[in-house]
């Protein structure tokens, strides 16, 4: 298990990609990968779970897919989804679109 706080934070784009990209393979490898982000696009492009978290209390947890149906869910803990969450209908919501490597 690798857990991580805030990885990208200060990171340019350049070496986000990077470390996102050995994150990426290690899951792949089987190792589990804890990452602690307020950075909620990045939660969106590569968490496959994830748990909200209120004044140090567990908001909700589950699938990110599902998680991110609910805008109201991250602003009552103080987060805003990445914008093109908020544009998109609550069904469309959460959706995964992998990008082609």
């Amino acid at each position: 298990m690798l857990a991580l706080d805030e990885p990208t934070f200060g990171q340019d784009r350049a070496r986000a990609a990077e470390l996102l990209s050995l994150l990426r393979d290690l899951r792949e490898e089987g190792t589990t990968i804890l990452v602690v982000t307020h950075d909620l696009q990045l939660v969106a492009d590569y968490a496959t779970h994830t748990v909200v978290l209120e004044d140090g209390r567990i908001r909700a947890a589950g699938p990110t897919a599902e998680l991110f149906r609910s805008e109201t869910l991250f602003e009552g803990a103080g987060l805003r989804l990445p914008a093109l969450h908020r544009a998109l209908p609550s069904a469309l919501r959460g959706l995964r679109f992998e990008a082609a490597r």
